[in-house]
């Protein structure tokens, strides 16, 4: 995983509004960056990752961290969490089609 982009998690809770799109712009950049570099190396681009095993393996490892930890994320206490970590999901399901995030 990209040290790069770990102070932006730490952006996507702030109480700052800017401040949380600012670090969720620049993680789906990022990471869609780090996906079209991995997408290269698939042999079946179309596949979709709708499993945690589908996920690591059709995703970079970087996108399937920030899936992960955006997830986990969702339900925090922490002011500006919520609204700064469901951005970053939605745009990063938006952005990177490999990715389905599935309510069972």
């Amino acid at each position: 995983m990209a040290t790069t982009t770990l102070q932006l998690y730490w952006d996507l809770a702030s109480f700052d509004p800017s401040a949380r799109q600012t670090a969720a712009l620049s993680l789906i950049k990022t990471l869609a960056d780090f996906q079209k570099s991995h997408e290269e190396t698939l042999e079946n681009k179309n596949d979709i990752a709708d499993t945690e095993e589908k996920l690591d393996l059709l995703c970079a490892s970087d996108v399937s961290y920030a899936v992960r930890r955006l997830l986990r994320g969702l339900p925090s206490s922490r002011q500006g969490a919520r609204q700064g970590f469901s951005l970053a999901l939605t745009e990063v399901r938006y952005w990177i089609d490999n990715v389905n995030i599935a309510c069972t």
